[in-house]
């Protein structure tokens, strides 16, 4: 009789994010006649949760893990004298930290002794993010082969490469997902190039496809005026004060547009009100996480991404896959998925740029049919490339 693959994935939680909606394209795409699948999460809550195959055994939250991420209150009174001094020490190497990252970096030391490890051994251990995903795989999984992603451009995600070091030297592969941040590590961690792989994100062709035919009132309604849709966590690597900004722009010159981002995160106080001060409630609209975007998606006029990073957007992949016409911000893996005026268009971050170019590119009638053209003729089909590396 055949015996199964044990393979294990690390992650944070299932919260609505790029990284955990690969991670569920990804465990949907599994043969699980072939592979038992396990899945660590540190907090079992978020949208994507429900979407994790039921043939994915979850398992249970490290015990001693939300001591760690609540009050230092909660851990002096387990009076557990490991427990509260490790939390002690936390904290302590959390305030010496240059970055909220670099705090998550220093702290795993502590965290780590008062976690258990796992007693199932493993064939594959996949820490399937940055940091502490990464150093629980080494830590606390004994697993025949461990690999590792960073799923973002690692010059702009604020961590120190001194602390990652001696973790991604015990991984077999250390993967990231576009051509730019595979060249980012390799430049970083140059004695790790060969392990360096690309396994680009997946997603499910024909799940898209289907939710994108399911009904959508609050874009239905519009009348006779551009739908633009951007998606994302509203926090700085996005750009929606960006966004705002170009809106504004938008209709000082007369531009009929509605604008909803889909997204939820730390700036939406601060987004409200720039939405509010420059009277664009009217225009420009938070609508939260949804699980399904893609019916969004399908009824937008044009997709904006004003990100000041990425590592590779699912997002944009979707909405070509849509054959819808993207607009991103230059930043610097943009060319790793649109080339301009091919498939997408690229623009400069300055609001009066986003806005000129969303203005030019959704009257030249010519040019979107051509694009819309070149999609529907070159869809790709997705392969699950991480299979090659278990």
């Amino acid at each position: 009789m055949h015996t199964k693959k044990k393979v294990l994935f690390i992650m944070n939680n299932m919260h609505v994010g790029g990284s955990e909606k690969a991670l569920v394209s990804l465990l949907n795409e599994f043969d699980y006649s072939k592979y038992e699948v396990d899945l660590q999460l540190f907090k079992q809550e978020g949208l994507f949760l429900h979407e994790i195959p039921e043939e994915v055994n979850l398992l249970d939250v490290p015990k001693s893990y939300h001591y760690f991420d609540g009050s230092y209150r909660k851990a002096l009174k387990t009076l557990n004298p490991n427990l509260i001094f490790n939390r002690y020490r936390f904290r302590k190497a959390m305030q010496k930290a240059k970055s909220p990252a670099e705090a998550e970096q220093l702290a795993w030391k502590f965290m780590s002794r008062a976690i258990d490890p796992l007693d199932k051994e493993y064939d594959v251990a996949v820490g399937y993010l940055e940091k502490n995903p990464i150093y629980f795989a080494i830590d606390k999984v004994k697993a025949h082969k461990k690999i590792g992603f960073i799923h973002n451009d690692y010059t702009n995600i604020k961590v120190n490469p001194e602390l990652d070091k001696p973790y991604f030297e015990k991984l077999e592969y250390l993967c990231s997902v576009s051509d730019h941040c595979v060249e980012i590590l390799k430049n970083t961690f140059p004695v790790f190039a060969e392990k360096i792989k690309l396994i680009p994100n997946l997603f499910s062709e024909k799940l898209i496809l289907r939710k994108a035919q399911e009904s959508v009132t609050e874009i239905e309604k519009s009348g006779d005026f551009v739908k633009i849709v951007s998606i994302g966590r509203l926090a700085e690597q996005k750009g929606f004060d960006l966004a705002v900004e170009a809106a504004n722009v938008l209709k000082q010159r007369g531009f009929k547009f509605r604008w909803i981002i889909l997204g939820e995160g730390p700036l939406r106080t601060q987004l409200e009100k720039q939405i509010e001060d420059l009277n664009l409630e009217e225009q420009f609209t938070l609508l939260g996480n949804h699980t399904n975007p893609y019916k969004f998606l399908q009824r937008a006029d044009l997709v904006v991404q004003t990100s000041r990073f990425e590592g590779k957007s699912i997002a944009i992949d979707e909405a070509k896959l849509l054959n819808k016409i993207v607009l991103v911000t230059d930043y610097p893996t943009a060319m790793d998925q649109i080339t301009d005026g091919v498939d997408g268009f690229i623009c400069g971050f300055a609001p009066r740029e986003i806005a000129g170019r969303i203005i030019s590119v959704t009257n030249d009638h010519k040019i979107i049919k051509n694009v819309t053209q070149y999609l529907e003729n070159h869809r790709q089909e997705k392969e699950n490339k991480l299979l090659e590396l278990l």
